[in-house]
Order: C-alpha cells, then structure tokens, then sequence
C-alpha cells in the first residue's frame, strides 16, 4: 500500500549499486517472530523486538543502522546497538522539525529534507545531510484512479506545538 516511504529507500539505494538494503519492520510481530523461529533465534517474552532485532544486525552483518522509528528505536537502543556493534553507523531522519537533541543523542548522521532543521541540529554537535524531498515515480504505476467524489481534500498532517505545523490548521 506504499504506507510511509514503503520500500523506496531500499529500490533506490539498490539500484547504485553500492548497497544492500535489509528492511526490518520492528513493529510487525508476526513476521519477526517468524524470522526468529525460521533462523533459530531465541527471544524473550518481554524483549522480543530488541532481541531479534540484535539478531539481525548481527546475522546481516550491518553497517549502517538507519533508524527511523522513535519508539523501538530510542536512545536505550542505540546505546545498545554502539556498544555491541562498534563499528555500526546509526543515521536517523527528523522531517517534522522535532529539534530535539537529546533524541537523537548516538546517531552518527541526522538527514532532514529542511534546511532548518539540519542548522538545528548542527548547532549542537550533528552531523547532518540535506536530502532532497522528492516523489517515488514508480508509485504512480500503483494507484487506482476512479471517479472524483471529493469536493476538497488534503493530504498530509498537522503537528500542533512549537516549529510544527500550527499555520496549516
């Protein structure tokens, strides 16, 4: 359903040829406890996602730990991935203008589509990359046009609060 930036990171860094792209989806318990079953990985009840997603970094040998998820993927975890992973470079995305240090405290890159937001996070100690916001063309080719039923419509979101979206409301 293209939920999110569904799989365009992954087609896209693939196609220069330099990387390979592992998609985890930390939240999805189904599949990752199937993964873990399927590759022999024990997990507490407790600590799952932490524990197969260690397993899977560790398993595919991970370089670059792109974390985009706030929820799984906290400064707890992070901590936790630097100190068992040394080697692994943690990148994370901030779009919405969170300008919040602290929760990106052990990322070794933060990328933002806003210039502002990298000044931010530059400020206090960031690496950064502006990255482009741009539309994935193949997504086109996976719509559904049918018959026009809305008079007005918008697409997008609205976070209330301090550098949000306050004018769009």
């Amino acid at each position: 359903d293209s939920f999110a930036s569904a799989d365009f990171w992954k087609k896209n860094l693939e196609e220069t040829n330099h990387f390979e792209v592992m998609e985890i989806i930390t939240n999805d318990e189904f599949t990752q406890k199937k993964w873990a079953l399927e590759n022999n990985i024990s997990y507490s009840k407790e600590n799952w996602r932490l524990d197969i997603l260690e397993a899977q970094i560790d398993l595919f040998r991970t370089d670059i730990f792109f974390a985009h998820d706030f929820i799984t993927a906290n400064y707890e975890l992070r901590s936790k991935i630097k100190k068992k992973f040394p080697k692994i470079k943690i990148i994370s995305w901030d779009g919405v203008a969170k300008n919040n240090a602290d929760a990106f405290i052990g990322c070794d890159l933060i990328m933002s589509s806003a210039h502002s937001i990298l000044d931010y996070y530059k400020k206090n100690g960031f690496q950064t990359l502006f990255l482009e916001q741009g539309f994935e063309a193949g997504f086109i080719d996976r719509l559904q046009f049918g018959a026009r039923n809305v008079d007005c419509s918008f697409v997008g979101s609205v976070f209330m609060g301090e550098n949000r979206h306050n004018e769009r409301l």
